[in-house]
């Protein structure tokens, strides 16, 4: 049975393989996952977008890919997600914009993306934001 249609995955990790969109698309399928890490997956735009409708997840981890705004956006839209990491993906202050406004994440990162803007010429290393289960907001940017 392929991997993408096991009733039984609810928790995946295929971090620093080459999954490509192909292989997210196919995972997509899969609505049983809950918890899915892709880290340097190859990762674009319409993978981005395929794993963003999996109703289930709640925990992904998507760094070093490039999903960009297209994919972050698709990704702010989701009600399942909590924890979502998206380091270097490409994503602007348009995408970032969007991610920001989707109050039911816990953590978002979004560390060393284009849209991550530092004072003076030191670029953010990391970029977190929490949210409280009211629904507020916080937001912090830690430099080097």
């Amino acid at each position: 049975m392929p991997l993408a249609q096991t009733k039984y995955v609810e928790w995946l990790s295929v971090a620093y393989n080459y999954l490509t969109d192909a292989g997210a698309i196919a995972l997509s399928k899969n609505h049983m996952i809950t918890d899915l890490y892709i880290a340097s997956g190859g990762i674009g735009a319409e993978g981005g977008v395929a794993i963003a409708s999996m109703p289930k997840l709640t925990d992904l981890d998507l760094g070093y890919n490039n999903i960009g705004d297209t994919g972050a956006i698709a990704l702010a839209g989701s009600n399942s997600l909590r924890w979502l990491y998206l380091d270097r993906n490409g994503i602007t202050a348009k995408g970032i914009a969007a991610l920001r406004q989707n109050a039911s994440f816990i953590e978002l990162y979004l560390a060393e993306n284009d849209g991550i803007k530092a004072t003076g010429k030191r670029k953010a290393k990391f970029a977190t934001s929490y949210s409280t289960g009211e629904g507020q907001l916080f937001k912090s940017c830690l430099k080097d």
